[in-house]
């Protein structure tokens, strides 16, 4: 009997464990402590972020030199999720023209910024080009649209079931992705 608690207790302690490392919710796909929804519809740029917002995230920003890297190369994992689709994420210089900003409140690093070759260029009449977007059929690399065009779209936001809440806090803002 005693034998047989044990294996119940570790089986449970195993399943506790386990359970807590499935956290992002059903149609979303975990990376590295991030949980990413690519989108099948198509909205607008402020349609896409009210969307996310509604999601607890955020259009998807970079914040770091591993996820830049992530998008652009057509092995790794965010590349093959967009395929050659083009999709909406968080860069955006709505406010000040040419003053890129994320949509989560993440400081833009231009040294992070892979823009496909004449970009920005905040074509056409107004209201210009102010919303990013990735290319995925040229490697991930960013184009400057207009916000209105309807485009597929991915939302992100800190795994808090793989980390400290705290530590959740921080990476989100305390804005978003908790719960």
């Amino acid at each position: 009997l005693i034998g047989s608690q044990r294996l119940i207790a570790g089986f449970l302690i195993f399943s506790v464990s386990y359970a807590s490392h499935l956290i992002c919710h059903e149609g979303w796909r975990e990376n590295e402590n991030k949980c990413y929804f690519f989108s099948t519809d198509t909205k607008s740029w402020l349609e896409a972020q009210s969307f996310c917002l509604s999601q607890r995230s955020n259009l998807m920003s970079i914040q770091d030199i591993h996820e830049r890297v992530r998008l652009q190369t057509h092995t790794l994992w965010i590349r093959t999720q967009i395929d050659a689709e083009i999709y909406w994420f968080g860069l955006n210089d709505r406010i000040a023209e040419n003053v890129w900003e994320w949509a989560d409140g993440d400081t833009y690093n231009e040294h992070l910024s892979f823009w496909a070759p004449g970009q920005p260029d905040n074509w056409g009449a107004e209201p210009g080009e102010d919303c990013g977007q990735v290319l995925g059929g040229s490697y991930g690399q960013w184009n400057d649209e207009n916000c209105n065009v309807k485009r597929k779209y991915i939302c992100k936001h800190v795994n808090c079931k793989s980390t400290s809440y705290t530590h959740c806090l921080l990476m989100s803002h305390a804005q978003v992705g908790c719960s």
